[in-house]
């Protein structure tokens, strides 16, 4: 890195964190070692930022979401960031394809991963990092104008502040060159860098082709029917998608007579079913614009203060089993008559989640009959393994070969770590093709990555 002072606001692509008291790249303080070349002066001059030009760089196609940060040094007061619109063959219009996101930053306290984890050297090391992206529009105070060091985050230390900005480049734009500034001004600061983007002559498309599923584990729900929209939106602009648990109709009967009282689950999600929330209707501009979410969690559960269709008591009782395949069926039938074809149902048990003990593999499988027996369209069985390589540590000899063999013919919906390092897939990845044609998803972050869940992870 240059030893003179970088520029008091300049770029970077959306590839990395950086640190808000040094204003480095977090990937400089990797636990195994800085992968960064000497010469990449990055606060001066990358793919997307030149500070000699006070120019910012960047490519897409059409139906894309591109963005780049801004940083910028503090002390400062009272700064805003302005979006013009993007000028060329037509306008990208700021009011409603960009938007700006003020960086809110979380202290990690310790490293992640544990000292024998394959990803331990691949942590950055503990500080603060930029975590949640707060629209600068906010009207709780949190937006702009905003101060650095910033007073609601208090960020002991803070040199610099981080400002995200999201392009959507629209599906039906011509193609080419497009040009226009982002203004940062505040208390004697005022800087105006120019943006310039190329659109390629390619459209992506609505369907969103690689699956990436946010769990939540009700916290969205609670937030109530607005922020949920919000939400789902947000995750849908960029190609992934919201899979939320215990989102539960009313029931009434018993036994294999239960039925669901659909009323304000209609109201609640339907709109998620036909697309409807992802249109102009409700605001959404983006891609896969009216397009329903690919997959939604059926509500069966034995976990206490969510347990459904009835209380865990009952578990293994007939008119529990009864009950279970009854509302199986019921979600199937009552989606089909709505209309809602476009989106899976995945019958899973949160409680049975990472199995440890024989039973609770035995009880995967006992809920997988169930759902077999419910034979209804549309539904996959699914189960969350962990890391199957070494699932015989736990007190039951198991290896991937038998967790198959005892799992493989209820459950076509697989969701395992990806350590490929250390795991045997190919008794499983064969099941993709026909006649099996199960999902097979990955997760955590392993070999290959597939996206860490903590900050100071690598990805």
């Amino acid at each position: 890195m240059n030893d003179v002072p970088p520029p008091s606001v300049w770029a970077i692509g959306e590839s990395f964190r950086i640190d808000p008291l040094t204003g480095m790249a977090r990937e400089e303080q990797r636990l195994g070692g800085n992968p960064l070349p000497d010469s990449l002066d990055y606060q001066r001059h990358s793919m997307v930022w030149d500070a000699t030009a006070g120019l910012i760089s960047l490519q897409s196609a059409r139906n894309e979401v591109v963005a780049y940060q801004l940083q910028i040094a503090g002390p400062a007061r009272d700064v805003s960031v302005d979006c013009s619109d993007l000028a060329g063959p037509a306008t990208i219009q700021a009011g409603r394809d960009i938007d700006v996101l003020k960086q809110w930053y979380t202290n990690v306290t310790e490293n992640s991963s544990s000292e024998d984890s394959t990803t331990a050297a691949w942590h950055h090391g503990t500080g603060w990092y930029p975590d949640a992206l707060i629209p600068v529009d906010s009207t709780d105070g949190r937006g702009q104008p905003f101060h650095v060091p910033d007073q609601d985050n208090a960020v002991p230390g803070q040199c610099w502040q981080g400002v995200w900005i999201d392009i959507y480049v629209p599906r039906d734009v011509p193609a080419g060159s497009y040009t226009g500034t982002v203004a940062v001004t505040g208390e004697d600061l005022q800087v105006s860098l120019k943006v310039e983007l190329l659109v390629h002559d390619v459209t992506l498309s609505d369907d969103f082709h690689c699956e990436v599923g946010l769990n939540n584990y009700v916290t969205i729900g609670k937030k109530g029917s607005e922020l949920r929209l919000r939400y789902y939106q947000m995750a849908h602009r960029h190609r992934m998608a919201i899979h939320e648990h215990y989102i539960q109709p009313g029931t009434t009967g018993t036994g294999p007579d239960m039925r669901g009282v659909w009323d304000s689950y209609d109201e609640e999600m339907g709109k998620y079913l036909t697309g409807e929330a992802f249109t102009e209707r409700y605001g959404y501009r983006g891609p896969g614009e009216g397009k329903p979410v690919r997959w939604i969690y059926l509500p069966v559960e034995i976990l206490p203060g969510f347990a459904w269709p009835m209380p865990p008591e009952h578990v293994k009782e007939s008119e529990y089993d009864e009950a279970v395949v009854a509302m199986t069926r019921d979600f199937s039938e009552h989606f089909a008559t709505r209309g809602w074809t476009s989106t899976d149902m995945m019958f899973f048990v949160n409680g049975l989640d990472e199995p440890t003990s024989l039973e609770q593999v035995e009880d995967i499988r006992y809920f997988g009959d169930l759902c077999q027996r419910a034979a209804a369209d549309r539904v996959h069985y699914r189960a969350d393994l962990n890391h199957l390589h070494d699932i015989n540590r736990f007190d039951f000899d198991y290896t991937e070969q038998k967790m198959l063999d005892k799992l493989g013919p209820v459950i076509d919906l697989w969701v395992c770590v990806a350590d490929f390092e250390r795991t045997d897939f190919s008794v499983l990845l064969p099941r993709r093709q026909p006649p099996d044609n199960d999902v097979v998803w990955f997760y955590q972050n392993r070999e290959p990555s597939v996206g860490g869940y903590t900050l100071d992870d690598e990805t």
